[in-house]
């Protein structure tokens, strides 16, 4: 295994740097389609005696009282003129959840999607529960969404007389195809004039790089010039007219450029090690388009973890055999010395 190793980094470092190139999607948004962000209060019901402690969780009690009244069922015998003590509920199969879900541009009425359910009260566990019809509103205080139905958890909580197990977070779950879109977002793709691209991490060079790209496939695919700048984060788009929205913003999304990115291994003492964590790096797509929108440091420390079958560990381990092996040939020299 290790020998492999020894011979897989040797290759490594032999070969030539790859370019990194990575596609206009993945660096840039279209402004507009973005998802926009629902939730709502409702109730889970039918959980084994893991439920809100009613006399905590007074919002709980309220919550329930008010169903009941909804659907016809007087708990609180809150009438004037009779002699019986208001009722005291005392379930334990009952928890009060925050229910939140990302509504998807360009979703229609009728189509559904995923919610996640938290628990809002003492409930310890949110197992077997049933979501109870919630509508879900957005910021404007409209309701997009109605969500109820069997809630999935993924954690546990088992407790026994010397001790307890938790597993997960059994608090929270989720609901797969939950949600049931009533309302469709405005706006759309053919309502748009200009396409507005707005690049993730905003930088000039990058701005002018992904321009002349759109241009010159654009010189080619349309005989015309779509795009320009405003600014350094932002490239508006001509959209021809013989040809769907749609489909053009696959092609240009599909252009590769090269973004203008910190060098992260400049401060490596030693040029070939420097190339070697550099090519690492070129070479993985998802690190390089990770580049783009997280900080120096953080990406520094994820170029060093795993890429491919090689981790830092064992790489570090290679390069100390590495050295070993030209110590005992009488090179005196480190294994990247010229």
């Amino acid at each position: 295994m290790m020998t492999r190793l020894l011979l897989a980094l040797i290759l490594v470092l032999s070969a030539a740097g790859a370019e990194a190139a990575v596609r206009i999607k993945d660096i840039a948004d279209i402004r507009g389609l973005r998802e926009n962000q629902i939730v709502g209060y409702g109730l889970v019901i039918g959980l084994n005696g893991t439920g809100d402690t009613l006399r905590n969780a007074p919002f709980t009690e309220q919550s329930l009282q008010s169903m009941l009244d909804n659907m016809g069922i007087n708990v609180r015998n809150d009438n004037t003129n009779s002699t019986t003590r208001p009722t005291t509920l005392r379930t334990r199969n009952v928890a009060a959840v925050m229910v939140t879900a990302d509504l998807p541009p360009s979703i229609e009425p009728g189509e559904r999607m995923d919610v996640t359910v938290s628990s809002l009260g003492d409930a310890t566990s949110l197992l077997g529960g049933t979501l109870v019809m919630t509508p879900l509103r957005a910021a404007d205080g409209a309701v997009y969404a109605v969500a109820q139905g069997s809630v999935t958890v993924a954690g546990y909580s088992v407790q026994g007389q010397a001790q307890s197990v938790t597993q997960g977070t059994p608090t929270a779950g989720r609901i797969p195809n939950g949600a049931l879109v009533e309302r469709a977002v405005q706006g759309s793709l053919h309502e748009m004039e200009f396409l507005v691209l707005e690049l993730k991490n905003p930088d000039f060079v990058t701005a002018t790089r992904i321009l002349d790209a759109i241009n010159h496939f654009a010189g080619g695919r349309y005989r015309a010039q779509i795009a320009f700048e405003r600014d350094y984060r932002t490239i508006v788009l001509s959209k021809p007219r013989n040809v769907g929205p749609v489909r053009f913003l696959a092609e240009i999304g599909e252009l590769t450029v090269e973004p203008d990115t910190p060098d992260m291994f400049r401060e490596l003492k030693h040029p070939r090690i420097a190339a070697f964590h550099r090519h690492r790096f070129d070479r993985d797509r998802s690190l390089r388009v990770a580049c783009v929108s997280m900080k120096h440091d953080v990406v520094s420390y994820a170029s060093r973890r795993e890429v491919g079958s090689l981790e830092a560990a064992d790489i570090d381990l290679a390069l100390a055999q590495l050295f070993q092996l030209r110590r005992n040939r009488g090179a005196g020299k480190r294994p990247f010395d010229r």
